[in-house]
């Protein structure tokens, strides 16, 4: 399992907040273009399904292995993108949206950690928020979504990720709001394992002979 890190976060703390969503998915294809000759899945949760979508574009415009299998949770599809402007709201409501997405409480009502976090958050959502989607021919990669049932993203915008792949889309629904991964992770982790250990056999030894 290897975690991707953007700017401004984590391990890469001090360096330049990223406010574009091609501009980000560009630093995480640094990060892995010589390490996709093993067999590969992308994850993302959130803005992090739509980087795992530009992602995938990217690899395949550089003419690399595709990734086994694209997983997605809480997120629209990229072409169910809608242009807000969440990231200019006041701190009071923005905090209150934050909230409502079941954003941890004991984070938002520490003003020291959100005068950490609010800027990194408002540069997540003015990435999100000023995506600029353009419609490519859908890959051959099988991608599975995952949604809470609580969330905002809708069932139908996530049903859209079938626009973007040639194979059957799969999308399961589970009982939460935005971050209902961490209430399922056991099961969630059993569905990844699965799902991955098919692929990898099925690209080891090919797909099945139809007769």
């Amino acid at each position: 399992m290897v975690a991707l890190e953007l700017p401004g976060r984590g391990r890469r703390f001090g360096e330049r907040l990223l406010t574009s969503l091609e501009e980000m998915a560009g630093h995480l294809f640094t990060q892995i273009r010589h390490d996709v000759s093993e067999p590969y899945a992308l994850y993302g949760h959130s803005m992090g399904g739509r980087l795992g979508y530009l992602l995938t574009r990217r690899i395949l415009a550089a003419g690399l292995p595709a990734p086994l299998h694209l997983f997605a949770s809480g997120c629209a599809a990229p072409s169910a993108a809608e242009n807000r402007g969440r990231y200019q709201l006041p701190k009071e409501e923005f905090i209150d949206m934050l909230e409502d997405m079941d954003c941890p409480p004991q984070v938002l009502a520490n003003e020291e950690l959100m005068e950490v976090f609010e800027p990194v958050l408002r540069a997540d959502f003015e990435a999100n928020d000023t995506y600029d989607y353009k419609r490519e021919p859908p890959f051959d990669i099988p991608v599975t979504v995952w949604l809470g049932t609580q969330e905002e993203t809708t069932r139908e915008e996530a049903l859209r990720w079938q626009e973007e792949t040639m194979q059957r889309l799969v999308l399961t629904e589970f009982p939460g709001g935005h971050f209902f991964i961490f209430d399922h992770l056991i099961e969630l982790g059993g569905i990844l394992s699965r799902t991955l250990l098919t692929a990898t056999s099925t690209a080891r030894t090919g797909p099945p002979v139809r007769h």
